[in-house]
């Protein structure tokens, strides 16, 4: 299998996949409200779930540690959660709508050495979230939260850039 891409659909459940040496992608799903891949453990190249309009929360990847290349998730969410990740091989692409998300728990994954690409893009409280193709070793990093606050990790300072400017 070289990707699995889901369209169409209101809800997504995917018992038996633990391993997937292809790209995932959840997109364009305009009544999709959950999608669960309970033994997910390892995905790659990429990891992709963009444009789920009535999808809020993103935490059905309980046993999902390991994603061999990027990640990018845009949409409307205010939960993005995959607690047992313990690496990404590249970059990291996270956008959304809702103000209630914050950036926080995607910066404490660079911190903690779980991502290893040097592109870091998370903004949330935007109106028009963008899927974005990482270019590995880029060094982009990127936040904007809400009102436009500019954060710092100890990672270091993120750039606080209008998307206008990046063209995102």
């Amino acid at each position: 299998m070289t990707s699995l891409r889901v369209e169409n659909n209101q809800q997504l459940e995917i018992l038996r996949i633990p391993n997937m040496r292809s790209t995932l992608t959840i997109k364009d799903n305009q009544y999709l409200k959950s999608a669960n891949f309970p033994e997910l453990q390892m995905v790659g190249p990429s990891f992709v779930i963009s444009n789920n309009p009535s999808l809020k929360k993103i935490n059905g990847f309980p046993k999902l540690e390991q994603i061999d290349g990027s990640v990018d998730v845009t949409g409307t969410f205010s939960e993005f959660e995959l607690s047992k990740l313990n690496e990404i091989k590249g970059g990291i692409n996270v956008q959304t709508k809702s103000k209630r998300f914050k950036c926080e728990e995607i910066y404490k994954l660079k911190n903690e050495d779980i991502i290893k690409g040097d592109t870091i893009i998370c903004l949330s409280g935007i109106s028009d979230p963008k899927s974005i193709v990482l270019q590995p070793k880029s060094g982009i990093v990127i936040e904007k939260e809400n009102k436009g606050t500019t954060n710092t990790s100890a990672a270091g300072t993120e750039t606080l850039l209008n998307s206008d400017v990046v063209g995102l």
